[in-house]
């Protein structure tokens, strides 16, 4: 009898843990050595904070500043590893994955709730792309939201809204795109009190909001103010961001990749689960149907939500797999509703409890069989991403003082061998983006490559192609002619080219 009290009360624990561990392990330094491009960057960033070093001012990046101290502290527990951040990782997506299911499983019952936390962790692995990005960290708080904006409805109390604020301002302050949940609590809250004639709670509530936002923003605020980068903060993080997402595109252009980046998001069937839960979900509510009365609050928000994660994601014409994980929180609430709706059938149809646990079992195995295939080439996959031999290079042929410039978007270089970047400009995107890159930063780049004289290694980055910007003046001109006469091509490494500063020009460069 101890034993089966024991196993009903961990059974959910361990579940939990074991669709996290298969949903993290394939991106474990176990199996993956390497990081991915976006990684990289912040991993060496990181690891330049541990050395004194202030993001947007000494090093460039367009995101918000979470995961940077993030980085930095797995780069400090891993001791220059990547095990380190793995684990906060790790962490991170198991509170996302217990949060998720407690309401689910409160919502819509233990079975629903099972299988929907197995679909969305599956599918995390279809959309991680690598793993420590932004929009994985930003997963335990929009189901945090969810959970907490729900109690609120159900017990109010008022320490629990500037609570909401605040973590609206911590997934701000990681990824700007997923406030998703955010606004939708606040449009939730707008039609229920103005429909109940509720103007001062209203107005309470969203003041108690906007204060614990407030806090977190004014302490991100001051924090840069103090350090002397808070017009560099504002530059890289939000005027850079501006005009990436906003740059002239049409609707067909941007449609195209929304709808391509769904495609993920399909492997595991979590996508089409999702679907059918949000037609159930507008039934219920537009009928008033008494069945989820208890969780009405939870669907009302989750349905104006899915809308508007759709329009955030797609608020850049670039869209690339791991953008999708905001959607995750979401599509496992309305997976959930499909679920419910098929295990009601299966109780009408007075089938025994035992036998609806078989048939879950039954579930959970057809999908782990269906994406079976898919999940192992993802492994492989991530298993292949050796070190560059650009790593092998620079630890054989340069010293830990050498400072070296990647000529493109290839910073996971720098943290991997341990090499400084020259410029803050470690990788050079701004400095090709139209609409934000100005003269005053190109010359900034070209003077920080001539006093530091850094080995340079062009990668034939197509968007980034050596000294040819998008701005042009006699200045920068010349500092260009100055580094083409005295850095001399020296090796390479497969087609990407490795140059050395000599005191006299070069007798000849390719």
């Amino acid at each position: 009898m101890a034993i089966r009290q024991t196993l009903e009360r961990l059974w959910a624990k361990v579940f939990v843990l074991a669709c996290t561990l298969i949903a993290m392990l394939p991106i474990s330094p176990w199996n993956m050595v390497y990081p991915y491009r976006d990684s990289g960057v912040f991993l060496y960033i990181g690891w330049r904070i541990l050395n004194g070093e202030l993001p947007y001012r000494d090093i460039w990046d367009h995101k918000p500043p979470v995961i940077f101290y993030l980085n930095a502290l797995g780069v400090a527990l891993g001791g220059n590893s990547r095990w380190g951040i793995w684990i906060i990782e790790l962490v991170f997506v198991l509170v996302a994955a217990w949060v998720g299911f407690r309401i689910c499983q409160r919502a819509f019952g233990s079975g629903p709730a099972v299988i929907a936390l197995f679909l969305w962790l599956l599918t995390l692995e279809f959309v991680i792309q690598g793993g420590n990005l932004t929009t994985e960290y930003t997963l335990p708080i929009q189901f945090a939201c969810l959970a907490l904006f729900w109690r609120a409805e159900e017990r109010p109390s008022l320490w629990l809204w500037p609570l909401l604020g605040a973590l609206f301002a911590l997934a701000f302050f990681t990824k700007q795109t997923t406030v998703g949940v955010g606004i939708a609590i606040i449009l939730y809250l707008v039609i229920d009190r103005i429909k109940a004639k509720r103007g001062k709670t209203l107005l309470k509530e969203v003041a108690l909001i906007g204060l614990g936002a407030g806090v977190v923003g004014l302490l991100v605020v001051a924090f840069f103010a103090a350090q002397g980068a808070l017009s560099d903060f504002w530059s890289a993080a939000f005027q850079y961001n501006f005009v990436y997402a906003f740059s002239p595109t049409s609707v067909k252009i941007r449609l195209h990749p929304l709808l391509w980046g769904i495609e993920p998001l399909t492997k595991t069937s979590l996508f089409q689960f999702a679907l059918m839960g949000v037609l159930i979900a507008l039934l219920m509510l537009l009928y008033r149907w008494r069945m989820l009365a208890h969780c009405r609050v939870l669907l009302t928000v989750a349905l104006l939500d899915f809308p508007i994660e759709l329009i955030l994601v797609s608020t850049s014409a670039r869209i690339y797999p791991h953008y999708y994980m905001a959607l995750l929180p979401i599509l496992s609430i309305f997976a959930a509703v499909a679920l419910w709706a098929f295990f009601t059938f299966l109780k009408n149809l007075r089938i025994s409890r035992r036998m609806i646990g078989l048939f879950t079992a039954g579930i959970l195995f057809s999908l782990a069989w269906s994406v079976y295939a898919g999940y192992k080439r993802q492994v492989k996959d991530f298993h292949y991403l050796e070190p560059d031999p650009a790593v092998l290079y620079l630890k054989t042929s340069s010293s830990p003082d050498d400072y070296v410039l990647l000529w493109g978007a290839e910073t996971s270089v720098n943290f991997v061998a341990q090499r400084r970047s020259p410029s803050r400009f470690v990788y050079q995107y701004p400095l090709y983006q139209q609409g934000y890159v100005t003269q005053e930063m190109i010359e900034e780049f070209l003077n920080d490559i001539i006093r530091t004289h850094p080995i340079i290694i062009d990668t034939k980055h197509g968007p980034t192609p050596m000294y040819q910007f998008p701005i042009m003046s006699d200045a920068i001109q010349e500092k260009i002619d100055f580094l083409q006469a005295h850095y001399c091509v020296v090796d390479s490494i497969g087609d990407w080219t490795v140059y050395r500063y000599h005191d006299h020009p070069c007798p000849s460069n390719p």
